[in-house]
C-alpha cells in the first residue's frame, strides 16, 4: 500500500535533482560571458539625458538693427515733391499693407507713401532725371539725404524747400523650405503598446521670412514650433541646398556625424554647408554655432529629423516587441520592463497577461544585449532583486538594446515545487469534498 507512494516520492526527488543540475549548468553557461551591471566600463556608459538642459533658444534668432537697412529686392515708397509721387494732377500714392505674406504671419508693416521703386540686384534704384542711385546698405534717413543731394546737384529741387520721403512698401524676404519628420498635429497617434509602429505625419512647407526674421527660430515658429517628442532634439540647416542635389544632401544627412558643421560641393560646384544644432546640451557646455549660421537665405533648407531609431527590444518571458525610448529623460531597466508590460516585483501572472497561473515566483534575471561603438556586442547581467534597492544595478537603457527577462534556476525549481504542492493540495481538497 505504501510502496507506490514511496516510489512516487523517489521519482519526484530524482526529477527535482535532475532539474536542479540542468538549470545550474544553464545558469553557469548563460552568465559566463556577461558583465554585471554594477561593473560596466566607462565606454558603455553614455551621458545621462537627465543632465541635459535646453539651450538659450534666442541663439536661433537674430537681433534686428535699430533701423531698417536697405537691400536688394526691397520695394521702397519714394516721394519727391514736384518730381515723383505728386504734381500735375497726380495724387499722392499711399500704401497700407496689412500683413506680410500669408494672413497668419502677423508681420505688420508701417504705411508707406510715394511711388513704388524696387531696389535692383546691383543695389541701385532708378529715379526720374537721375542716373542710378546706390542705396544698398543705407538706412531710410540716409537714403533721403543721398536722394536730396542728387536732386540738388541737378538743380531740380531748391535747398530748404524740398520735400523728400523714403519708406518701405515691402521688405525683402527669404524663401526657405522647412522639412519636418515629426508630427504637426496637436497630439501624436500611437498604436497599442505591443505593436511597433508609431503613426505620425511629417510635413514640408515653403515659407517666406522677411528680413530680420529670416532665421531658424522664426522658421520653426512658422511651421509648428520646436521639434515634438517624436523628433530628435536637434535641427539641421542646409545652406545653399538645391532641389536637383537633394539626393546627395539626404545621403550626407543619413551618415553618422558627431560634428556640428559639414560642407560639400554638389555637381554644379555650389558649396552646401550643413549645420547641426543640438537643442539640449550639458550644463556649462557651449555650442559652436555663430550668429551667421542661424540666418537663412533663399534656397536654404531647415530639416527636423525623426528619432525612429531610438527604441529598444524586449523578449524572453516578456512578449517580444519594440518599445520607443523617452526623448527627454532617462529610462532604467526597471522602467523599461514596466513600459513593456512586465512587473518585476509583482506576481508572475502579470508577465504573461494572466495566461500562466502556475508562475508564482517572478523572474529576476535580465540579460541586456548592447552594441559596442566598434560594431561588437556585450551582454550585461542585471539582478532585478538587487536593482530594486541598488541604483548601480539599474543601468540606463540605450537605443538598440535587447532586454531578455529570464528565470533563475532556483525560481524554476521553486515554481515547479510550488505547482506540485498546489496540484496535490487541490486533489486532496477535491477528494475530501467528494467523500460523504
Amino acid at each position: 500500500m505504501y510502496a507506490p507512494a514511496a516510489l512516487r516520492l523517489r521519482v519526484v526527488a530524482c526529477a527535482v535533482a535532475t532539474m536542479v543540475c540542468t538549470c545550474s549548468i544553464g545558469c553557469v553557461n548563460s552568465l559566463r560571458n556577461t558583465i554585471p551591471a554594477s561593473c560596466l566600463p566607462p565606454e558603455l556608459l553614455d551621458t545621462s539625458r537627465d543632465e541635459l538642459i535646453s539651450i538659450d533658444f534666442t541663439m536661433l534668432g537674430q537681433k534686428p538693427p535699430p533701423a531698417h537697412v536697405i537691400g536688394p529686392d526691397d520695394i521702397l515708397g519714394i516721394y519727391v515733391h514736384g518730381v515723383l509721387g505728386s504734381g500735375q494732377g497726380v495724387e499722392l500714392q499711399t500704401h497700407f499693407p496689412s500683413k506680410f505674406g500669408d494672413s497668419d504671419s502677423g508681420n505688420f508693416l508701417s504705411p508707406a507713401v510715394g511711388s513704388p521703386i524696387t531696389v535692383m540686384s546691383d543695389g541701385t534704384i532708378a529715379l526720374p532725371y537721375l542716373s542710378a542711385v546706390h542705396v544698398v546698405g543705407l538706412t531710410l534717413s540716409e537714403a533721403v539725404a543721398k536722394i536730396r543731394e542728387a536732386y540738388i546737384s541737378k538743380q531740380l529741387v531748391q535747398p530748404g524747400r524740398d520735400v523728400i520721403n523714403v519708406t518701405v512698401i515691402k521688405q525683402r524676404s527669404a524663401q526657405v523650405l522647412v522639412l519636418r519628420e515629426d508630427s504637426i498635429m496637436n497630439w501624436p497617434i500611437f498604436k497599442q503598446n505591443n505593436q511597433t509602429l508609431a503613426v505620425k505625419r511629417g510635413s514640408g512647407k515653403a515659407v517666406d521670412l522677411p528680413i530680420y526674421q529670416n532665421d531658424v527660430l522664426h522658421a520653426l515658429t512658422e511651421t509648428g514650433g520646436l521639434p515634438g517628442s517624436d523628433a530628435c532634439d536637434e535641427v539641421w540647416i542646409l545652406h545653399g541646398a538645391h532641389k536637383e542635389h537633394w539626393e546627395s544632401v539626404t545621403a550626407t544627412l543619413g551618415s553618422e556625424n558627431d560634428g556640428l558643421n559639414r560642407s560639400m560641393n554638389n555637381s554644379s560646384g555650389v558649396p552646401t554647408r550643413i549645420t547641426k544644432i543640438p537643442l539640449k546640451i550639458l550644463q556649462g557646455q557651449t555650442i559652436n554655432v555663430s550668429p551667421a549660421e542661424v540666418i537663412l537665405e533663399t534656397g536654404d533648407v531647415v530639416f527636423v529629423p525623426a528619432r525612429d531609431r531610438e527604441h529598444f527590444f524586449v523578449g524572453g518571458l516578456l512578449a517580444g516587441q519594440q518599445v520607443y525610448l523617452p526623448r527627454d529623460y532617462e529610462l532604467d531597466v526597471i522602467g523599461a520592463i514596466a513600459m513593456a508590460g512586465g512587473s518585476p516585483a509583482g506576481p508572475g501572472q502579470i508577465l504573461f497577461n494572466n495566461q500562466s497561473p502556475g508562475v508564482i515566483l517572478p523572474p529576476t534575471r535580465v540579460l541586456i544585449l548592447r552594441k559596442m561603438p566598434g560594431g561588437g556586442q556585450v551582454t550585461i547581467h542585471v539582478d532585478l532583486k538587487k536593482a530594486l534597492h541598488d541604483r548601480s544595478e539599474r543601468i540606463q537603457i540605450r537605443p538598440g538594446d535587447v532586454i531578455l527577462l529570464q528565470f533563475t534556476p532556483a525560481q524554476v525549481v521553486g515554481n515547479y515545487l510550488l505547482n506540485m504542492f498546489n496540484f496535490n493540495a487541490s486533489i486532496s481538497r477535491s477528494y475530501f469534498t467528494a467523500v460523504p
